[in-house]
Formats: C-alpha cells, sequence, structure tokens
C-alpha cells in the first residue's frame, strides 16, 4: 500500500504478523517498523504542469514562487488546478498532513488554490489524464512513479522541481496478523526487496526501489515509518485537519 500510516496503524492495532529474514535485517530501521511494516520502494510527491499555462513565466521551484505565479495569473489557472481530493484518498491525506508539518506554505498554497475553483481527484492516474486533455493547467502532490512514464518523451508536460521540499513516501507491505500462510507471504516480501525483485519492480511497474531517492535531489524529504505517522489519524486531529483544509479549498 502507498498509504504508510494506515498501514501503520494496521500493525499498532495488533492485525499484523511479523517478518524477520536476511532481507528485512539488511534494511535502514527507517524502512521498517517493528518487522511488521516494511518498505520497498521510495516514491517523490511532485508537481506537474502543462508548459503552454507557464508560457511567458519563469518556472516556480518553491511553493511559494508557486503560489506568487497562481496569485499573478488567475486567469489561467482558475478551474485549472488539481490535486487529491484528501477527504477521500488514504495517500493525499497522508501528503497533505506532511506538508503541513514541514512548512506553513503548505496551508497558503491550499488558499490560494481554493480562491480558483480547484479539481480534486481521488489519484495521482487521473490527474495526469487531466493534464494530457488540457483540463488541468497545474497537478499539485502526484506520484512521480506515475507522472515520469506518462510524461516521457512529451513536450507539453514538465515536472516542476520543488526546491524547499520534496516529500518521499515508501509503498509498504503487510502481513495481516491472520494470514493462513505467512511463510509464503514473508517470501514475496523477501522477494520484493531481492535485487531481482528490485528490477522487476523497476522495470515493469515503473516504482522506484529503496535507494532511489535521486529523482528528488537534495529536496528529498523521506515520510519515515513510526508512531508519527499516527499522529494525524487521531479522530479529532483528523476531524480538525479537514475542516481547516475544507476551509481553504471547497469555497463558495
Amino acid at each position: 500500500s502507498s498509504a504508510m500510516d494506515l498501514q501503520v496503524k494496521l500493525a499498532n492495532d495488533g492485525l499484523a504478523a511479523s517478518w524477520r529474514s536476511g532481507a528485512t535485517a539488511a534494511l535502514p530501521s527507517w524502512a521498517r517498523w517493528r518487522n511488521q511494516v516494511i518498505a520497498f520502494t521510495e516514491e517523490a510527491a511532485v508537481v506537474v504542469a502543462r508548459r503552454d499555462a507557464l508560457a511567458g513565466t519563469r518556472l516556480p521551484e518553491t511553493r511559494q514562487a508557486l503560489i506568487t505565479l497562481l496569485s499573478a495569473h488567475p486567469e489561467r489557472f482558475r478551474g485549472r488546478i488539481g490535486t487529491y481530493d484528501v477527504r477521500r484518498s488514504g495517500l493525499g491525506y497522508l501528503f497533505a498532513t506532511e506538508d503541513a508539518r514541514l512548512s506553513d506554505s503548505y496551508w497558503r498554497l491550499m488558499q490560494e488554490m481554493g480562491n480558483l475553483s480547484p479539481r480534486l481527484y481521488c489519484c495521482s492516474g487521473e490527474m495526469i489524464e487531466a493534464l494530457e486533455r488540457g483540463t488541468l493547467a497545474v497537478a499539485y502532490n502526484v506520484l512521480g512513479s506515475y507522472a515520469r512514464p506518462r510524461i516521457a518523451g512529451r513536450d507539453d508536460l514538465v515536472i516542476l522541481p520543488m526546491r524547499d521540499f520534496t516529500n518521499v513516501m515508501m509503498r509498504t507491505a503487510v502481513i495481516p496478523a491472520t494470514a493462513p500462510r505467512p511463510a509464503l507471504a514473508g517470501a514475496f516480501i523477501d522477494f520484493l526487496l531481492s535485487e531481482r525483485g528490485r528490477r522487476t519492480l523497476e522495470r515493469d511497474c515503473g516504482l522506484p526501489p529503496l535507494g532511489t531517492r535521486t529523482a528528488a535531489g537534495g529536496s528529498a524529504r523521506p515520510i519515515r515509518l513510526g508512531p508519527g505517522l499516527l499522529v494525524y489519524l487521531d479522530r479529532l486531529k483528523r476531524q480538525a485537519f479537514l475542516a481547516e483544509w475544507a476551509a481553504a479549498m471547497v469555497q463558495p
């Protein structure tokens, strides 16, 4: 799953089995939690834009620069900004809460996007399709692992490098505590972590394996596995976050 926080919650609630092997022991501590939540990819959240919408402007490289661009050219972007509907998307909620942890600019950006009648989506694939059709001019927090192969060789779309920070999520595997054959599930996890598995993930699935964070450059901020991911899953904190998000993004 790409929703790391929900996977950690499953383990924290006692619903995951442990798996220990030579492959998992070789992982850094931030890539496994309790030997129950085990990471096998690193995937950056990126901003994708149509080049024609940015004509005559300097490509924004920070969230503040993106805010300035949207504010200066509302006619270009009204109704053409897209991001996750964090009320429906587990990954979108994870990216949003991590953005808010890292910088106050996140809320200013959401306010600016909210002023421009944003379009909200369940998933990265829908946002990329809307960019390809020209429905969207900019999509925020798209999974780079989905975006890069889709826009490869296209001149009309570009990934905007965010130099302030780039969240990097890790796709994780969990073995259910009730799994009838946990050793078989563990063997599959070991395969995902093996050299053959890593090559298969990258070549056939387009998923960057652990240790390939270069796409995000020096701005990469890995989302680490651990109890910190449970903070925004608390019912009251989640309600408060979603209320603030809706106030910014869903404007009359």
